[in-house]
């Protein structure tokens, strides 16, 4: 029974976020600007029950044609301070160069598709927004998780 609880959760929190997000806003004034070359990305999150249980996945990408090896973006989301407010931002750090396996492809392989970067985990909040700074040429994408209820005991040996 508990899994169709958790799994019912999950689908309320998506439906109810899908309406929600995007709609809000914030204020954004103690936040640095971008700088030149740079864009400022706000996640704006809706409030929920038990905030605790989710987290936040952020990372940032670029869409490319790739082919059948798996492609990795160097650099790393880095969480700095507002001095004074102590809100947390995250700022991309990193040269941007694309790495790849090196397997042997049919050209016929290509494809479209976002190649990232290691992702952060934010803890979720929704009286903040989670603000990030990214070169202009990069994207910022996210996802949610949620954690179950069950708790399991490690063994020792």
């Amino acid at each position: 029974m508990r899994p169709i609880l958790h799994i019912i959760k999950v689908a309320l929190f998506t439906l109810v976020s899908t309406a929600l997000l995007g709609q809000q806003s914030s204020d954004l004034s103690m936040f640095p600007a971008a700088n030149p070359g740079q864009t400022r990305y706000v996640i704006n999150l809706p409030q929920l029950m038990e905030e605790h249980n989710f987290t936040v996945e952020v990372y940032v990408g670029i869409p490319m044609e790739i082919d059948c090896n798996d492609h990795f973006l160097s650099g790393q989301l880095i969480q700095q301070t507002v001095e004074g407010w102590g809100y947390n931002f995250y700022t991309f750090e990193g040269d941007g160069k694309v790495f790849s396996t090196l397997m042997g492809c049919p050209e016929a392989d290509r494809h479209l598709e976002f190649v990232r970067a290691a992702p952060a985990l934010v803890p979720y909040n929704s009286r903040l927004p989670v603000v990030i700074y990214v070169p202009e040429q990069f994207e910022v994408r996210y996802k949610f998780w949620t954690r179950i209820e069950r708790e399991y005991r490690a063994t020792n040996n």
